[in-house]
């Protein structure tokens, strides 16, 4: 099976709503929220990727609310996913079949990895309801997570996480989960294509340019892959696989000095974040260092060559001179 969505990033899913609306055109009525921005978050992890407002805040708003439904999305935004599974299923016993319950659930199972169980709440959304980007989605990562999971499986999921992209324009998850499989099967131009839409819909968040960098390397545009990896720098100057993307640029472009820059900042920086981009780090250095021995002693021998070239030439020339 090809690891589906783990090469590279972590990434299976990236929730988008925002603070008054869930994507789509459900209502969730955040009354005293303060920003429209979207929120991502990543998944099996409470951190957001892009967040307009402080968790403390849907903390707060958890507390203070005794609007059922603002408590539900206030708890998701919160990064709760346990306590938002909970109170949608208390909150579903006596508000039966309730979309906002349903969604809650589809989203809270999918950031806690539970895919066949979010599928199973996607089903019921599009049963009682209508498909949604949020059912779309759960049920394209449950099927290219499936234990079994074929070439047919995850043709059938790039349908589903691109109808889900296209239910709404703010959809944002679905657009990174189908960039990261047209990556994993070869299809750089599809990607490239949906991750530079992708960043204008989450602003230029940082799994979006990531995305489309590598793309855009795949595609040979070294120069704009180049240019993205370093906007990538500047929101994290630190960030292990623009670094390592950078160097094999660098590579490309015979700049070794700079390469290694590079890479001896993703082994700095990387070692106990990211164990496998920090190994790749190291056996890309001692290529360089092999590759750089070889042209040394090739030089060398280049050098050699060519002086016992230049002795020879000049005694063919005294010759010459001396048969004239």
């Amino acid at each position: 099976m090809i690891p589906v969505l783990q090469i590279l990033y972590p990434i299976l899913l990236v929730v988008s709503f925002s603070a008054c609306t869930t994507t789509g055109s459900k209502s969730a009525s955040l009354s005293s929220a303060k920003s429209q921005e979207p929120i991502l978050g990543q998944v099996g992890s409470s951190k957001f990727v892009l967040s307009s407002l402080d968790r403390k805040h849907w903390v707060q708003l958890r507390k203070s609310t005794t609007n059922q439904s603002e408590k539900l999305y206030a708890t998701l935004a919160a990064g709760a996913w346990e306590a938002a599974e909970a109170e949608a299923r208390n909150y579903l016993l006596k508000n039966p079949r309730n979309e906002q319950a349903l969604t809650v659930l589809v989203i809270a199972t999918s950031m806690q990895k539970k895919h066949p169980l979010a599928a199973y709440y996607a089903g019921l959304i599009e049963t009682y309801h209508r498909p949604s980007s949020e059912s779309l989605n759960a049920r394209a990562l449950a099927t290219v997570t499936a234990p079994k999971a074929d070439i047919n499986d995850f043709q059938n999921a790039v349908q589903l996480f691109h109808q889900a992209f296209y239910e709404t324009n703010t959809e944002i998850a679905a657009g990174l989960n189908l960039g990261r499989l047209y990556l994993e099967l070869g299809d750089a131009q599809g990607a490239s294509e949906i991750f530079a839409e992708t960043r204008q819909r989450c602003k230029d968040c940082l799994p979006s340019l990531v995305g489309h960098g590598i793309a855009n390397s795949r595609l040979r545009k070294l120069s704009k892959a180049k240019t993205i990896f370093h906007l990538v720098l500047k929101i994290n100057p630190h960030h292990p696989q623009a670094l390592y993307r950078l160097a094999l640029i660098a590579k490309e472009d015979k700049q070794i000095k700079q390469a290694k820059r590079y890479l001896d900042l993703v082994m700095i920086h990387a070692k106990s974040s990211n164990y496998i981009i920090a190994k790749k780090a190291e056996e890309l250095v001692r290529t360089l260092d092999s590759q750089s021995d070889i042209s040394n002693i090739a030089s060398d021998s280049s050098s050699e060559k060519k002086q016992g070239n230049s002795s020879q030439q000049d005694d063919l020339l005294i010759d010459v001179g001396i048969r004239e």
